[in-house]
């Protein structure tokens, strides 16, 4: 089995077509699975102004048996609500994007292990051992400074103590 963590076996098999790390934050019982895939059989992408919403339901009936990763944007809410139409993009990513992998590999951070699955049975292990390197060098940004960050989230608070909202998602770009 592969012996080195998450985010090693990720900076080694990044540049792959595809090349996803769901990474847990928390490690519980619950919450205690990394996973990681590359090379999707397909991909969707779709921009809400050019679509009606078949496409997304095709694509999901169509790759039903894979697993699929990706995003679905609050723009998507167009489809679900009478909302004031987009005013553009901020952004050139798609309002959705998903993408049907046919393999996956998981590792479970409290037995220390890896697992793979695939939808047929090929073993590739020599392959991505092949690829895991050692991760050297700055891997994750952010588009803002902590001092930023921290005014932003003492806001949301506020609004919160003042009832103005009752929850909010806050995001950052890499």
């Amino acid at each position: 089995p592969l012996n080195c963590r998450p985010i090693t076996a990720f900076a080694s098999l990044s540049k792959l077509a595809g090349a996803i790390l769901l990474e847990t934050q928390k490690v519980s019982f619950s919450e205690r699975y990394t996973y990681l895939a590359w090379e999707p059989v397909s991909i969707l992408k779709i921009n809400i102004q050019d679509a009606c919403g078949k496409e997304l339901f095709v694509f999901l009936k169509e790759y039903k048996n894979h697993f699929i990763a990706g995003y679905l944007s609050y723009e998507m809410g167009q489809w679900f609500e009478n909302l004031p139409p987009l005013k553009g993009k901020d952004t050139p990513l798609p309002h959705i994007y998903l993408a049907a992998y046919d393999r996956f590999w998981v590792y479970d951070h409290l037995k220390k292990q890896w697992w793979q699955w695939f939808k047929s049975s090929p073993s590739e292990e020599s392959f991505v051992r092949s690829k895991i390197g050692y991760f050297k060098g700055k891997f994750w940004g952010t588009n803002q400074k902590k001092a930023t960050y921290l005014n932003h989230v003492k806001a949301i608070l506020q609004y919160i103590a003042n009832g103005d909202v009752y929850q909010v998602n806050y995001t950052q770009r890499c």
